[in-house]
Order: C-alpha cells, then structure tokens, then sequence
C-alpha cells in the first residue's frame, strides 16, 4: 500500500504532448486502479481526437471549451462542470476562450500510454 502524501503539483513537470495540449501526471495508484494529471489547453487550441480503452472523467477547473464524443459537439463546458466519457469514445476538447482552458483528468483503471489510440 502507497504511503499518504500531499502531492504538491507545482513541483511537477508540465509537458508538452503530442495531443496537443500540456500535461502534468499528478498520480497513478500503486494498483493500478486510477490515475490524476492535470491538463492545460492554449486558447484556440483543441486536442487530438482520440480514444482510451479506460473510462476518463474531465472536471472543468478554468475556462471555457467544446467537448466532442464521437466526432459529435456534445455541449460547452465551463469551470465546475464534469465531462464522463466511456472507454473507446472518440473524444476531443476545443479552447474557446480566451484563456487557458485547465481541467482534472481521471482515469479508471489507470491510464497507460499503451491505451491511447489516435484518430
């Protein structure tokens, strides 16, 4: 079992993916069953369209931004609101604000890169 921590996430590296968008892998439990990262997406900008083979859950911290499910506008999203997506939707999220668009990512089980499916 992993000890408890406070992971202090601006000690963290933000990374630039192929996505599209910055990534900062907050943590993947022990177990394998979740993981947190956090993400950030330029105005303008949107994320590759892509699937996991895991259930992943955006929650919305800051900005605002269109969230697309199988190649679908499913709605706007705006801070507070949480995005469901099931494993193998395809899935991308647009900037469309004029601020960073910044949102939780979890995955269930954890995500590994060996999952990620571009499209």
């Amino acid at each position: 079992m992993a000890e408890s921590e406070i992971i202090r996430s601006a000690k963290i590296p933000e990374i630039f993916i192929a996505e599209g968008c910055f990534i900062r892998e907050l943590c993947k439990s022990p177990d394998g069953i979740v993981s947190f990262a956090d993400a950030r997406l330029s105005p303008g900008q949107r994320t590759e369209n892509h699937s996991l083979n895991v259930d992943e859950y955006y929650y919305i911290r800051s900005g605002t931004g269109d969230m697309y499910l199988n190649g679908i506008l499913t709605g706007s999203v705006k801070s507070g609101e949480l995005v469901k997506i099931k494993k193998h939707d395809a899935q991308y999220i647009h900037n469309t604000g004029t601020e960073d668009l910044i949102f939780l990512c979890v995955c269930l089980p954890a995500f590994q890169q060996n999952g990620y499916n571009s499209i």
